[in-house]
């Protein structure tokens, strides 16, 4: 299942178990940031202006999340399932 926002990015395979991938065809991504339900950052990758990146989460534990993709131009979340 492909889940897509409107703008930059697109994320596949939800819900997801030991990786996100995510794909940004028009402006290279910068940063992903993976938050808990309470607002706490659990998990940050500096990406250096990659367009396809698969974000690894098998250090996490199952539950819902919101992850936060930016590059140079925008800033985008998503409410995500990990298995």
């Amino acid at each position: 299942m492909k889940l897509k926002n409107e703008k930059s990015f697109q994320i596949f395979h939800h819900p997801f178990e030991n990786n996100i991938h995510i794909q940004s065809p028009n402006n290279p991504i910068s940063l992903i940031q993976l938050f808990d339900l309470f607002g706490k950052l659990v998990k940050q990758e500096i990406v250096n202006q990659q367009s396809t990146i698969d974000f690894k989460t098998e250090e996490c534990t199952s539950g819902i999340y919101f992850l936060v993709i930016s590059n140079q131009k925008t800033r985008e979340s998503f409410k995500i399932i990990l298995k």
